[in-house]
């Protein structure tokens, strides 16, 4: 199964805001920590059922060198990206951007 990623708005800015922050530390660093989103996002395409659930139909996919997750949800097909919340972040603080 593969599945369309669709970022909510919420989560964009998410992943604007903290590729920004690292760019701060070096430039490079911003790059990176998006070319890692980017591909725990393809992982999600091609694998969208295959993380963990966090709270009902909710699920968390881990991005690589960072200390980020990608929370998602399954709708008809298509994974819907609530927030990339960094893994100090409590565990909740997503939950207000339900679909």
């Amino acid at each position: 199964m593969t599945a369309n990623v669709i970022l909510l708005e919420a989560a964009e800015a998410d992943l604007k805001s903290a590729a920004n922050r690292y760019g701060t530390y070096r430039a490079s660093l911003g790059t990176d920590f998006f070319r890692c989103v980017e591909e725990t996002l393809d992982r999600i395409t091609h694998h969208p059922l295959s993380y963990s659930r966090i709270s009902g139909e909710y699920r968390k996919a881990l991005v690589h060198r960072f200390p980020f997750g990608v929370i998602y949800r399954m709708v008809n097909g298509d994974a819907f990206v609530v927030a990339i919340q960094h893994s100090s972040r409590h565990p909740d603080a997503w939950q207000g951007r339900n679909l």
